[in-house]
């Protein structure tokens, strides 16, 4: 049995997305810490998942790890200070 949409959206939100509305049912969900990473999704709370929402959703989360690691060798390069992960999803 596939997630419900509002699995998919506390994920996000655990991963430091915050949504914005849209049209109808539709929100779309911007990282705090990287704002081009965006994920769109449609549906009521209770409704399941669609294949390609789940996808689009996974590969946002990657993106967010990549990028969070990419951040931190450029820091660790750089010589500044690197905050722990918790404090970056709640920025």
């Amino acid at each position: 049995m596939p997630p419900k949409i509002r699995q998919l959206k506390a994920a996000l939100s655990k991963a430091g997305f915050y949504s914005r509305s849209a049209k109808g049912s539709h929100t779309v969900w911007i990282h705090r810490i990287f704002p081009k990473i965006r994920v769109s999704l449609s549906g009521k709370d209770g409704n399941d998942a669609q294949r390609y929402q789940i996808e689009d959703v996974q590969e946002a989360l990657r993106k967010v790890d990549k990028t969070y690691e990419l951040w931190i060798e450029d820091a660790q390069k750089a010589g500044e200070p690197i905050p722990p992960p918790r404090v970056l999803a709640t920025a």
